[in-house]
């Protein structure tokens, strides 16, 4: 799956428009480097849903971006 979103279909977006944006998935911070970390990238937060933390843990996170979260 890595080299179909990271290599190919970044690859032939990249031929039909080489300006537009390409974002292989998510979370993820694009490229290189490990997926769902809160200073590179996208990143999902489910502590509150999934793991019931309690509400008030969305405070205390500040990711660069964030672009699912559950409650």
């Amino acid at each position: 799956m890595r080299e179909l979103f990271d290599r190919t279909l970044r690859d032939v977006a990249t031929a039909y428009d080489p300006d537009a944006p390409y974002w292989a998935s998510s979370p993820s911070t694009d490229d290189e480097g490990p997926a769902n970390v809160t200073g590179d990238g996208d990143y999902h937060y489910w502590a509150v849903w999934s793991g019931s933390a309690p509400i008030e843990d969305y405070l205390a996170t500040t990711p660069r971006f964030q672009s699912e979260y559950g409650l």
